[in-house]
């Protein structure tokens, strides 16, 4: 034990002496402040409606005085064209009544825009009254796609700041010097592990912090992250393990980022029933564990499920990571 934390400050003093791993550790923080600032404006820029044509030519041609106004032939297309990933209302004639449509994840001030038009071109005069009404609930796609590749950029940086350690150790030949010490190969990833999973730790509930204040509930958010303890544990080993110097653990950081951030997001515009293509990615069932977390998301399964799984899978990614890398992080893989 005293050689593993003896490690761990070792770790926290290259941090703070390499310009690129403290970079890597405060970037998630500083990209949070900057949506946090900006978010909000970004989402709320335009209005777009989408109108059925048994609204009536009136109510139309008011509409485009204040709105992109799209017009379909039914209901039933207005009602898609609402379902799609971005804030357009729509307007539908039911029962002689008009009805304003939204998903629920548009952005606040999208629908009380929708909202306030609608009462322009329906006023008393007209004799047409309105009502609003939901047919989803969720958050603006966009601001999850944010947060979400935040909040996984946070846990990779601590796994790679952790691997970048190791390529240093590799690179001064330190590494050789603990092959022969009673720390061991496994003493040594343990220690290589708690350090990363403590920066991970840190930095995602500050990126939290900033990016939904006391929205979220913390104790879940401390449990996804310890259980994503086995998934810093293989990054931290496919960087360290594959990359000799800092030049080539970029280009290993190249191939890793697309896998482990953009596949779960890319899952979010795939259908349901394709949805089990990405199941054996413990990436996939982390990022529906954090989404579950910040938006409320059961598209998948519960939180517990989703932990569950991505324990399960990451472990097994870990065991052919260790076997793949080991022999490289020490020399004969030393025990």
């Amino acid at each position: 034990m005293k050689a593993i934390l003896n490690l761990l400050r070792q770790d926290l003093a290259t941090a703070l002496r390499d310009n690129i791993v403290l970079y890597m550790i405060v970037s998630p923080l500083l990209l949070a402040l900057l949506v946090r600032l900006f978010l909000p404006s970004v989402e709320a820029t335009g209005l777009t409606m989408a109108l059925s044509r048994q609204v009536g030519d009136d109510v139309t041609a008011a509409l485009e005085n204040y709105a992109v106004v799209e017009i379909f032939d039914t209901n039933e297309e207005v009602v898609v064209r609402v379902e799609q990933n971005d804030a357009v209302p729509g307007v539908i004639l039911e029962d002689e009544e008009v009805v304003l449509l939204f998903e629920s994840n548009e952005p606040e001030a999208i629908i009380e825009a929708g909202k306030a038009v609608l009462t322009a071109v329906t006023s008393p005069e007209r004799l047409i009254e309105y009502e609003a009404r939901s047919i989803a609930e969720g958050s603006s796609l966009f601001e999850e796609i944010l947060i979400l590749s935040l909040i996984m950029l946070a846990l990779l940086l601590g796994g790679v700041a952790s691997g970048f350690n190791i390529i240093d150790e590799k690179d001064t030949r330190a590494v050789s010097a603990l092959a022969v010490t009673p720390l061991g190969l496994h003493r040594y990833i343990i220690a290589r592990t708690l350090g990363a999973f403590v920066v991970a730790s840190l930095v995602t509930t500050g990126t939290a912090l900033i990016l939904s204040g006391s929205a979220i509930n913390y104790l879940l958010l401390a449990t996804a992250i310890a259980a994503s303890i086995l998934i810093i544990a293989a990054l931290t080993l496919t960087v360290g393990g594959f990359a000799n110097n800092q030049v080539s653990a970029i280009a290993v950081i190249k191939v890793l980022m697309p896998i482990y951030l953009a596949l779960p997001i890319v899952s979010l515009f795939v259908p349901e029933r394709w949805q089990l293509i990405f199941y054996p990615l413990p990436n996939y069932w982390q990022f529906q564990m954090l989404r579950s977390i910040f938006f409320g998301s059961q598209l998948t399964g519960s939180f517990w499920m989703a932990l569950l799984l991505t324990l399960l899978l990451s472990g097994a990614l870990l065991l052919i990571m260790f076997k793949i890398t080991r022999s490289r992080l020490m020399p004969a893989g030393g025990e």
